[in-house]
């Protein structure tokens, strides 16, 4: 026990020695370190230089570093660049271009953005609607001045009902005047023709008229039939249609037809139109003309 105090006092007295000298030592450190900084301090420091002008600061390059972070803070003054959208072509029209609106939001990367769509539809082209031309009237209305015209087999008119009268009375003709160019009419003007000389043809030509007005019978120009509305032709016996339908109509309805309108002009109708005829002071002939017509309607 006596030995460890010994040895505890020995200590005590050693650290008790030993700390001045390691103050010293520490101190004459620190100052060696200071004067060291001092000198390395004043090598970088510039030498002051006569021009008044500052001399620009010396740029060091930062270190790289391995990744580099993007910054989306964007200033008042700067404005993005926005790509502007292709044009789309169309035809028959210009293209229509898309205009693309940058929209900046803080913290975020300017994006561009089309605002409308580059799709152009052509118009139609309007096409221009035809000009309505007027209906030709149903109902022919005679010119000024007849109709000098060559009569055959087949024609029709008054000028054929004039030379029907007059081979009547120059006794070449025996039937019925119905103003309808048949075999009949036919065969009597070529009675006519041979009988006076001229060429034998049934036509009822220039020669052959001038040689009726030599014998007294002037050959009366042809005018065109006039019908009362919703009739455009001569009605007789053989034909078909609505017309005939409303002859046969107004003949049941005025007591000349017994039966029922079958849209046929037969024996029945064309009786029926000769009583009509003669009760009415025309010419009896079982054809519906103008004349004919135009009472029976009323």
């Amino acid at each position: 026990m006596k030995q460890i105090l010994k040895r505890v006092v020995l200590v005590s007295l050693c650290l008790m020695l030993a700390l001045p000298q390691l103050a010293l030592a520490q101190s004459g450190e620190s100052e060696i370190i200071d004067k060291y900084i001092e000198q390395r301090q004043a090598e970088i420091r510039p030498s002051p230089s006569p021009d008044p002008t500052p001399t620009p600061k010396a740029t060091v390059s930062p270190r790289p570093t391995a990744t580099v972070k993007a910054t989306a803070t964007a200033s008042a003054t700067q404005k993005p660049t926005a790509t502007p959208a292709p044009k789309a072509t169309v035809s028959p029209r210009p293209a229509a271009t898309a205009t693309a609106a940058a929209t900046l939001t803080p913290g975020t990367t300017a994006a561009a953005q089309p605002t409308a769509a580059a799709t152009a539809t052509p118009e139609p082209t309007a096409t221009p609607e035809p000009t309505p031309t007027a209906a030709p009237s149903a109902s022919p209305t005679p010119a000024n001045e007849g109709k000098i015209r060559t009569l055959h087999k087949d024609s029709y008119g008054n000028d054929v009902e004039a030379l029907q009268d007059a081979l009547t009375e120059l006794g070449f003709f025996t039937s019925r005047v119905d103003g309808q160019f048949g075999p009949r009419t036919e065969r009597a003007l070529k009675k006519y023709q041979k009988a006076r000389g001229l060429k034998v043809d049934g036509v009822l030509g220039a020669e052959t008229r001038r040689t009726l007005a030599e014998d007294g019978y002037e050959m009366p120009a042809w005018y065109p039939e006039v019908y009362p509305e919703g009739f455009e032709r001569t009605l007789k016996k053989g034909m078909k249609g609505m017309d005939v339908r409303a002859v046969q109509e107004k003949l049941i309805e005025k007591g000349y037809l017994t039966g029922r309108a079958d849209h046929i002009y037969g024996n029945k109708t064309r009786s029926a139109v000769k009583k009509f005829q003669q009760d009415n002071n025309l010419r009896v002939t079982g054809i519906c003309n103008g004349k004919t017509l135009f009472l029976l309607m009323d």
